[in-house]
């Protein structure tokens, strides 16, 4: 019995893991994160296309000229630092279910085995890697907030 719940705990991980692997490729590739930002900028014509949406693209086309342009510079800073972002707090996820799986056993067996000194490192960078996690999901935050006041900018 107890070689089944392991394996069927083994699977789940796995289609976690790859799930996670997935979303992370979607992001970098496809811009498929919260809020799915994109652009695109043509320098023969001196246009940038600002796309909005995850699977269903919403686009405006901009004609860049010099004063807006660092605006626009701004919004593919942006963009990237949310992909960038999104991957980080992805990877951060992948990292603290592997550092639970550690800790929990070790906790639920603390009375026979007490606690060693990989079990307290496994804490702390559990501890960390939460930390981390809020960190990027409120810099995602704050980049999503910034390139929707940009889009929206650009529509009126």
């Amino acid at each position: 019995m107890m070689k089944l719940q392991s394996k069927q705990t083994l699977w789940l991980t796995a289609t976690g893991y790859g799930i996670m692997v997935l979303l992370i490729t979607l992001a970098i590739t496809l811009s498929v994160y919260p809020g799915g930002y994109d652009y695109m900028y043509d320098e023969s014509s001196q246009q940038i296309t600002l796309e909005r949406g995850m699977f269903v693209k919403e686009d405006i086309t901009i004609e860049v000229t010099d004063n807006p342009s660092l605006q626009y510079v701004l919004y593919q800073t942006e963009v990237n630092q949310a992909i960038q972002s999104w991957v980080m707090l992805l990877t951060l996820g992948i990292l603290a279910v592997y550092l639970l799986q550690r800790i929990i056993p070790a906790y639920r067996k603390r009375k026979e085995n007490g606690f060693k000194g990989t079990n307290i490192l496994h804490a702390v960078l559990l501890g960390v890697s939460i930390f981390m996690m809020i960190y990027y999901l409120t810099a995602l935050t704050g980049s999503i907030q910034y390139m929707e006041q940009v889009f929206n900018t650009a529509i009126d």
